[in-house]
């Protein structure tokens, strides 16, 4: 008589043993961690990137957790903020002199009118020249700065522009020349302005 339960044991082993070995296939291989130097250089010098993640602002008059979306690209900020605003979702497109904002409700403003709106509802504008350095973990060039770094060239504090930013946690990223260290979570304080982002996920090109 045929022995079914033997075989269908066999067949769920060997199932299970092949999709055990193509999840590890599955997973990129680790590469070597940069050197404190290469690290530095490198997050300096990276000019595109996107994350997304949460944001929660804290004013002395105001409060707001929206989720946020970057795109950087050079010098060219591409921003997607969307949760608790009163305006619904607002997306803003920076370059160095111009400032774009759309609403979900159809609103676009340019510039000054732009920034009043963020004022309205973030609290403050994004100081978004140095912002775009200091989120991904390297002073913003042309100005003093003052910054702390460990042993591996990983960026912990940083004063820059009347900020105070703290580098809590950071994770690793694979890249070319190997694994860089991104940050995860900072919080950055300027007079009576508290800034948290969480970073949940880093693109690299």
């Amino acid at each position: 008589m045929p022995r079914f339960p033997d075989r269908l044991a066999s067949r769920c082993l060997a199932w299970v043993l092949s999709a055990a070995l193509a999840g590890c296939v599955a997973q990129p291989p680790a590469r070597p961690p940069l050197s404190a130097e290469q690290q530095r250089s490198l997050l300096q010098d990276l000019e595109v990137f996107a994350f997304s993640g949460r944001v929660a602002v804290a004013t002395a008059d105001q409060g707001s957790t929206p989720s946020v979306e970057w795109q950087q690209q050079h010098d060219v900020s591409r921003v997607k903020f969307s949760g608790p605003l009163g305006v619904g979702s607002i997306e803003l497109d920076y370059s160095p002199g111009q400032l774009r904002l759309a609403t979900s409700r159809g609103v676009k403003l340019v510039n000054g009118d732009a920034e009043q709106a963020l004022v309205s509802e973030l609290g403050f504008v994004p100081p978004f020249d140095a912002l775009r350095y200091w989120i991904r973990g390297a002073p913003a060039p042309g100005a003093a700065a003052a910054a702390t770094y460990d042993a591996a060239g990983v960026l912990q504090q940083l004063e820059q522009q009347h900020w105070l930013i703290r580098y809590q946690r950071h994770v690793t990223v694979n890249t070319a020349a190997g694994s860089l260290q991104l940050p995860a979570l900072l919080v950055a304080t300027r007079d009576d302005l508290r800034l948290r982002l969480v970073i949940d996920r880093w693109r690299i090109r």
